[in-house]
């Protein structure tokens, strides 16, 4: 069940909407961590079925701005052609 929702969680942090996603070609900009932390449970996702205990999402400070979104970035990538390997980190 945790794999199923760390998939969930990024997925909508990211913007992909792979994970349950509402039809075929489905495009959404990423979310807001806030709204995924709602959209969670609506999935039957983020609660322990042994421990009852359910996903917390921590706050992030916002200066202000209540759309904290995930911003991903790429700081480095090599690629081996070689043996055919992407490496990147970020």
């Amino acid at each position: 069940m945790i794999f199923e929702a760390t998939r969930f969680v990024f997925d909508r942090l990211l913007g992909a909407n792979k994970i349950y996603a509402e039809g075929d070609g489905f495009k959404q900009r990423p979310f807001d961590y806030l709204s995924v932390a709602v959209d969670l449970p609506l999935h039957g996702l983020g609660r322990d079925q042994q421990t009852g205990a359910n996903l917390a999402f921590t706050a992030f400070p916002t200066n202000g701005n209540s759309q904290t979104l995930l911003a991903p970035s790429i700081w480095f990538m090599e690629v081996d052609s070689y043996t055919n390997l992407l490496t990147h980190s970020g």
